[in-house]
């Protein structure tokens, strides 16, 4: 269960806590620890923040995006257009390529993709160009080597010991 879907749990029972006698808390509480497995503690103290909070202000958490999907996925086809590259390869071609795609017609992205693909750094090429070759990869235990005949070559000896074979002392 992830943090949005345990918002909503709590702005969903959050007016009826409040309004609700000792007892009706009680079986509140009881319900959300048994959806959001959320000591019986916490989830006072969370109905408690949230009755407190100003609903006026918006939660703003974390750093601001800038390059949207939009723009990544312009990168992408930079990056398949200029076989697969690495990001310190691509980088400066960049600004080579959207010209020659534009004109080809093959650049379906809009200009504010194009102008957050023109001002993006190397280290952030580098980085979303390693999230696209991570992707490509295989998953971890599956081999790709291949067992050799060697055991055809080489003649094994495996049966009893009395038995022997010429060649095997």
């Amino acid at each position: 269960m992830n943090m949005i879907t345990k918002k909503d749990i709590f702005a969903r029972y959050l007016s009826e806590y409040l309004k609700t006698t000792r007892q009706g808390k009680g079986e509140i509480l009881d319900h959300v620890y048994d959806v959001v497995k959320l000591h019986r503690k916490a989830a006072i103290r969370k109905f408690r923040v949230l009755q407190m909070r100003d609903s006026s202000i918006e939660e703003r958490r974390g750093r601001k995006v800038f390059y949207t999907p939009d723009s990544t996925a312009a990168l992408k086809t930079i990056w398949e257009t200029g076989s697969e590259i690495c990001g310190e390869l691509i980088h400066p071609t960049i600004e080579d390529y959207v010209p020659i795609l534009k004109r080809d017609k093959l650049w379906n992205h809009s200009g504010e993709a194009t102008e957050k693909l023109l001002q993006m750094s190397e280290a952030t090429v580098k980085r979303k160009v390693g999230n696209f070759m991570k992707a490509r990869k295989f998953r971890k235990g599956i081999s790709t080597t291949k067992p050799s005949q060697l055991k055809e070559i080489i003649p094994i000896f495996t049966g009893p010991w009395k038995d022997k074979p010429p060649g095997f002392g």
